[in-house]
């Protein structure tokens, strides 16, 4: 009975896992790291299946008037001088 009981889990794991590296695959995710955090925690592929993808995240950003800084790449506003993240200075930017 425990035998058939780790068989069924292992099974379960490696379906949930290749699942959850396709998902994140798919919206831009790292699918290693996920096929391992699923197969090692199978609940952990709800919130992956919650989480929208790279690009929307990226195309969200630039329809808010951001941009990735040049040295740290973290969103920052277009008007901004100086970088809040790395404390760099900015190039000068044309807003639109």
């Amino acid at each position: 009975m425990v035998d058939f009981i780790m068989w069924t889990y292992l099974i379960v794991a490696i379906i949930v896992g290749i699942t959850g590296a396709i998902v994140a695959s798919n919206k831009g995710r790292n699918g290693v790291g996920w096929f391992v955090l699923c197969f090692l925690i199978p609940i952990a592929i709800l919130p992956l299946l919650a989480l929208e993808s790279a690009k929307t995240s990226n195309e969200k950003h630039r329809r808010d008037g951001r941009y990735p800084c040049p040295r740290c790449a973290e969103w920052i506003m277009r008007a901004a001088v100086i970088c809040p993240h790395c404390d760099t200075e900015l190039p000068k930017r044309q807003t639109h």
